[in-house]
């Protein structure tokens, strides 16, 4: 018997629920922030990507600032290298040309 393949989800979406939020991707949560129409609350259908090619998640406590997990590369130090290696050219760039 053949083991159905699983690709491998693409893309990860991280829903900061942190800080007071007037949205949920989770049911029950948006539920409770509007008891009356939570689907005015609702993120359902994001939420519905994990059907798809996503993996999401919920955040739910603190900050995320400088949250990365052990297979991601975080932007800032991405960014931070990027503009020490063209910060020659920026400046080359601000010079007058001489003729």
């Amino acid at each position: 018997m053949l083991t159905p393949l699983r690709q491998r989800k693409v893309a990860r979406g991280v829903f900061d629920e942190s800080h007071g939020e007037a949205w949920s991707i989770r049911p029950d949560t948006a539920a409770a922030l509007r008891p009356e129409h939570p689907a005015a609350a609702s993120y359902a259908a994001a939420a519905a990507l994990a059907e798809r090619d996503f993996e999401v998640a919920t955040h739910t406590g603190g900050s995320l600032a400088g949250g990365v997990l052990d297979d991601e590369f975080p932007l800032s130090t991405f960014y931070l290298k990027l503009q020490k290696k063209l910060a020659h050219m920026a400046e080359a760039a601000r010079e007058p040309a001489h003729a």
